[in-house]
């Protein structure tokens, strides 16, 4: 009998021992599971292990030093940009501004001094920063606490009333934040912070946002929303987080980007939002240890929606086209900078393990560099410059341009900022050391 019972303790130590071990693996193995997740990937060994051609590093760095030149040297004395101009010098160019742009710009700038520690562009940013604060930088009628970038009459040059853009606070808290990494004592915290309490006030319950403020009895309004805005705003308050790590800036940016997945779960085809994929990188950055699986897989779930739009709706064209890389039918250079952005801040956080998905993202990723690199100018007085749409380098160098539309040889900051800004992400993410 007591050998008996001896054996049956036994078996019962073997079996709880068993399921310690069975318990301790599936915890071990989930644990695994939500660090892959909110880890970065190993972008670099996918590419070495799938033997991925990648563009070359050099005619890239060309490319960006040239671009990165070009938005330094267009740089009017009052601190704003040469906002547009045109391949034919016969084409009068109508007056205009656009601040989002602008700030955009020195957002551009502050990446290239980063990457290169060009002198230049760092002065650049410094210039049209104080342009920025000095004249569109006003507060929220009562509101001291309330800090906006205020589209005026006179800088815009149309007879509009005055208005608060959500998108212009929110890209020129990201070009004041990017520039104050650089230049500590370019703007105080205190008017950042008064910056990114506007965004708060702006956002809703549900995470969305207002898309405009007016002055008077309107006030916040939202009969007419952007795109763009609220990944603008959501990047801002982010990249104020990494100033300041107040809990408000960070729980606000993933109200929002928690509302982007929402509105556009279950769907098929959704806009090609770059700004809010280039928030949802910065967003795991910050979130670390605080975040639950729920959430990454949400914010990841949203991503892979938007990335997958974006490639579903490229257009296709034959190898050896002028277009071929081209996002779009139109051969417009700016919608595939932009998505270019996008699509490489999301190639960061996707999992490895989706190889169709990651493998698809960098084909398009390098042809649409492809496509760039050919589109920018390389000669003359705009070298560095890319036009709205493609014209080929002959055309370029005589002056003789074969499509009649006046746009297309039209050159503006954003489509410059767009494809230098993609060009030094994909430089960082494939070929920067440290």
């Amino acid at each position: 009998m007591k050998e008996i019972a001896k054996k049956g303790r036994l078996k019962i130590t073997i079996l709880v021992s068993v399921i310690l071990v069975i318990f301790i693996v599936i915890s071990l193995i989930g644990c695994f599971q939500e660090k892959k997740v909110q880890s970065s990937n190993n972008i670099r060994g996918f590419i070495e292990s799938t033997h991925t051609a990648l563009v070359d590093s050099t005619t890239l760095i060309k490319a960006i030093n040239l671009s990165g030149a070009y938005l330094s040297g267009i740089l009017l004395d009052n601190g704003k940009f040469v906002y547009t101009t045109n391949l034919d010098p016969d084409v009068i160019v109508k007056p205009g501004y656009n601040i989002l742009r602008h700030a955009g710009a020195i957002y551009a700038l502050c990446m290239y001094h980063t990457l290169t520690g060009a002198p230049a562009a760092l002065a650049t940013a410094r210039k049209a920063s104080r342009f920025l604060t000095a004249e569109t930088l006003r507060p929220v009628e009562w509101r001291q606490d309330l800090l906006g970038v205020w589209s005026l009459p006179a800088i815009v040059h149309n007879n509009t009333p005055p208005e608060l853009k959500l998108g212009g606070t929110g890209l020129g808290l990201v070009a004041l934040c990017s520039l104050k990494k650089l230049d500590r004592g370019t703007v105080s915290l205190d008017t950042l912070k008064k910056m990114g309490n506007f965004i708060l006030y702006m956002q809703k319950r549900n995470g969305g946002f207002y898309s405009k403020y007016y002055p008077g009895k309107q006030g916040r309004d939202d009969s007419w929303t952007s795109l763009y805005y609220p990944g603008e705003a959501i990047l801002g308050l982010l990249m104020l987080y990494e100033l300041d790590p107040q809990k408000q800036w960070l729980e606000a940016a993933s109200r929002g980007i928690n509302y982007l997945y929402e509105i556009r779960k279950g769907s098929e085809e959704v806009e090609a939002d770059h700004w809010s994929l280039l928030a949802s990188e910065r967003l795991l950055q910050n979130l670390e240890k605080r975040a639950n699986p729920e959430e990454v897989n949400n914010i990841i779930t949203h991503a892979m929606t938007v990335c997958r739009s974006i490639i579903n709706a490229r257009a296709t064209f034959p190898k050896g086209s002028d277009y071929y890389g081209c996002l779009t039918p139109d051969g417009r250079t700016t919608p595939t900078s932009t998505r270019m952005e996008g699509l490489l801040s999301a190639i960061t956080f996707i999992p490895l393990n989706d190889t169709v998905a990651i493998e698809f993202i960098l084909n398009t990723v390098n042809d649409g560099m492809e496509f760039l690199l050919n589109a920018q100018v390389r000669e003359g007085p705009h070298a560095g410059a890319l036009t709205q749409g493609f014209i080929p380098a002959a055309e370029i160098s005589s002056g003789i341009f074969s499509n009649h539309d006046n746009r297309i040889q039209e050159i503006r900051i954003d489509y410059v900022q767009h494809a230098l800004s993609a060009w030094i992400q994909y430089y960082n993410l494939f070929y920067r050391i440290g």
